[in-house]
C-alpha cells in the first residue's frame, strides 16, 4: 500500500481529465520525466494503467483510471470531498495505519505493529485524525469514522481487500490473506478454521474450508479466531463455542488475536454469549443462541457443565 503525495497530486489530475505526461507535468509544474515516474507508480500500485496511442514513431502515453475497487473509490473520495487536502490524511504512512484500523476497534499498539508505524508515530498521527473526525475513540481503541466517513472507510477497505488468489476472501491485510475454498485443489497456505477443528477434539463434515497465507504453524487461538469468519448459523456458532470451551482458550489471549484480525466486536459479543444465562439471546451480529440446543452440541464434544 504506497500513496505519496506527489502521486495523489498526479491522480487527482488524472481523473479530472488530464490524460498526458504534457498535461500533467504542467498541472503540477515539473518536469515530464518527473511525472513518468509519478504515473508509473500510480501504475505499479494499481491506480491508474498507461496507454500508447498512435503510430509507433509518434506514440504518446495516455494515463487512465485503473479499474481496481480502489481506485474507483479514491476517485469517489476526491470528488465528494472537493475541499479536502488528502495527502495529510492518506499519504506514506498514515495510510498503512488507516488502513490497519478501516474495520474494527484495535489498540494503537497493535496497530502500530501490523502497519510497520512506530509507536510514537501512530500515536501522534491518531490524535490529528481524531481531531478531524477521521477517527473515532473509546478508551484505548480506536477506528475509522465510518458513520462520518463513509467513502473513506469503503477505500481502505477495498484497498486492503484486493486480492488475485482463487476463493472467497474473508480477511486481508498486506500478504496475509485468509479466504474460503470449495475444493482442495484451490488451497493455498495452511488449512485453519472449521477445518483444523479435528486436529483439536471437534470432527465436523465440511463442504469448504479456509486457507491461510503465507503457510505457517497456526496456534489453537488462531484457528479458533479464523473460525469465526465462518459463522452464519446457530449451529456453527455453537461449533465455535464448543471448540473454545473444549479446548480451554483463554479470554485475553484470543481476544488479542480477534483484534489483529478485525474480529474484536465479534469475540466481545461471544464473550457476551458466554457469560449470560438466558435460555435464549440474540447478541449484535451473531445468530440466535438457545441455550439448551448449545447444551446437546456441547455435550456431542465432550464439553460438560455448559
Amino acid at each position: 500500500m504506497k500513496l505519496t503525495k506527489p502521486m495523489l497530486r498526479v491522480f487527482s489530475l488524472a481523473v479530472r481529465g488530464s490524460e498526458t505526461l504534457p498535461e500533467l507535468a504542467n498541472g503540477i509544474g515539473k518536469s515530464q520525466n518527473w511525472a513518468s515516474e509519478v504515473v508509473s507508480a500510480l501504475a505499479e500500485e494499481g491506480y491508474v494503467a498507461k496507454e500508447r496511442k498512435g503510430r509507433l514513431h509518434q506514440s504518446r502515453v495516455r494515463v487512465r483510471l485503473s479499474g481496481t475497487p480502489y481506485a474507483l473509490k479514491l476517485k469517489e473520495l476526491l470528488f465528494q470531498y472537493r475541499t479536502i487536502d488528502f495527502s495529510e490524511i492518506l499519504c506514506g504512512i498514515r495510510l498503512d495505519l488507516l488502513a490497519a484500523l478501516c474495520l474494527d476497534w484495535k489498540d494503537l499498539a497493535l496497530a502500530s505493529g501490523q502497519s510497520g508505524v512506530s509507536l510514537a508515530a501512530a500515536r501522534q498521527y491518531a490524535r490529528q485524525l481524531s481531531d478531524r473526525g477521521v477517527l473515532q475513540r473509546r478508551g484505548r481503541l480506536y477506528r475509522v469514522n465510518q458513520k462520518a466517513w463513509p467513502v473513506l472507510q469503503g477505500f481502505l477497505k477495498e484497498l486492503r481487500n484486493y486480492s488475485l488468489l482463487n476463493g472467497a476472501l474473508k480477511w486481508k491485510y498486506k500478504d496475509e490473506e485468509i479466504f474460503a475454498i470449495d475444493d482442495e485443489k484451490m488451497k493455498v497456505g495452511v488449512y485453519t478454521g472449521f477445518a483444523r477443528f479435528a486436529d483439536f477434539g471437534i470432527t465436523i463434515g465440511l463442504v469448504g474450508a479456509l486457507c491461510y497465507v503465507p503457510g505457517r504453524k497456526l496456534s489453537k487461538e488462531e484457528i479458533f479466531v479464523h473460525s469465526l469468519f465462518e459463522i452464519e448459523d446457530s449451529r456453527t456458532l455453537y461449533l465455535a463455542l464448543a471448540f473454545y470451551l473444549k479446548n480451554k482458550l483463554e479470554k485475553r489471549k484470543v481476544g488479542k488475536v480477534a483484534m489483529k484480525y478485525d474480529l474484536y466486536t465479534t469475540f466481545s459479543e461471544l464473550a457476551q454469549l458466554l457469560a449470560a444465562r438466558e435460555e435464549k439471546l440474540k447478541v449484535g451480529s451473531l445468530p440466535e443462541f438457545e441455550l439448551q440446543d448449545f447444551r446437546r452440541v456441547a455435550a456431542m464434544y465432550g464439553v460438560e457443565d455448559v
